[in-house]
């Protein structure tokens, strides 16, 4: 798979150069990983409550780094991805993240029922919603409905 890295101007820089002869991806006989791709894999493996915080860090961090004047519900989407990461990181005993998880919740950034109500009936009728700007265009992961939506 390709890396869904972020565009360099979003902040989100690659991390790592790694080896990777022949590969699709690669500058030379390397290939690019970015933070998420590291952060992802983890969570992938192993599901532990520090790979959790970590990918839900890069999100964080993506947001802090693309969010617009006004939030739009792209930087919502995002902020909220990286709050459930944050939620689910506390629920398997890693709260390094809890400062960062609760900025999200005290400054109302989060994307919920008003922003539901507000999406258009395609949104709506699919269940889900995506970030999908350039800055968040690496972000495969969608926000289900929730509950009470």
């Amino acid at each position: 798979a390709e890396s869904k890295t972020p565009p360099a101007h979003c902040g989100m820089q690659n991390i790592l150069l790694r080896p990777c002869p022949g590969t699709k991806g690669c500058v030379g006989s390397t290939r690019r990983f970015s933070a998420f791709d590291w952060a992802d894999k983890a969570v992938t493996i192993s599901g532990e409550g520090e790979a959790l915080g970590a990918k839900g860090n890069v999100y964080y961090k993506a947001f802090q780094a693309c969010r617009t004047g006004e939030i739009s519900v792209d930087d919502r989407v995002v902020a909220t991805l990286a709050f459930n990461l944050f939620s689910d990181a506390e629920e398997n005993g890693f709260s390094r993240y809890s400062r960062s998880k609760d900025w999200l919740k005290e400054n109302e950034v989060l994307f919920g029922k008003p922003q539901w109500f507000m999406m258009d009936a395609t949104v709506k009728n699919r269940g889900y919603v995506k970030a999908g700007s350039s800055c968040y265009s690496w972000v495969s992961e969608r926000l289900d409905k929730g509950k009470g939506w």
